[in-house]
């Protein structure tokens, strides 16, 4: 149950504003499939949970209550988010409130002859951080663990697209993960952060 636990909530915390971007991706219509957009989302994340494997595979060599101090990677992540939003913010407010999402929309509606690839690999680049999270806590967790994990994370991207689909026809439901996304986002990261240094016995 608790490795269940730990892979939804590593997963909503490093794919939070995946599911705007995918909300995005829906409510562009018909220039974008939705199965393209369902392929393209399994291609991109589960690529990141290869890379995490492999990395995490390396590790296995090391004491655990060592490989705990990765868990230092989601609290930088998550600090880092805190002042990334306050940048953006400054930003911002020198440019007049000027919105990023209408022209993140303008060009995700443009993805070429090869619309599954173009958003396997904007998962990628908007998720290249997941691997900080990933890595720790396979690098502590049984085979059979790490299966169950997968299968979780395999199951959790299906629910995200859902949900980007339902969520993208829901305005209200939209502005407040646009509003109150960045606080959500870092809080999780730096509390999977403390848990994954606590649970490997290095304090």
């Amino acid at each position: 149950m608790s490795t269940i636990i730990t892979g939804i909530l590593s997963f909503i915390a490093t794919n939070l504003d995946d599911l705007f971007l995918v909300m995005i991706l829906f409510s562009v219509g018909k220039s974008l499939k939705k199965r393209d957009i369902v392929i393209g989302q399994y291609v991109g994340l589960i690529s990141l949970l290869l890379v995490s494997l492999l990395i995490a595979n390396g590790l296995k060599s090391f004491p655990e209550k060592y490989i705990g101090i990765l868990g230092l990677v989601p609290i930088f992540l998550g600090v880092r988010s805190i002042w990334d939003s306050y940048k953006e913010d400054e930003e911002k407010k020198e440019n007049k409130g000027n919105s990023k999402s209408n022209k993140s929309k303008n060009s995700l509606s443009k993805m070429g002859k090869f619309p599954i690839i173009s958003i396997a690999l904007i998962t990628i680049a908007s998720g290249a951080d997941n691997i900080g999270v990933y890595v720790p806590i396979f690098s502590q967790e049984s085979s059979s663990q790490i299966i169950l994990s997968i299968i979780v994370f395999v199951i959790m991207i299906g629910i995200w697209c859902f949900l980007g689909d339902k969520f993208a026809n829901i305005p209200a439901v939209k502005n407040v993960l646009n509003k109150y996304g960045h606080i959500f986002i870092p809080l999780t990261l730096i509390g999977l952060g403390i848990y994954i240094i606590v649970s490997s016995g290095l304090l």
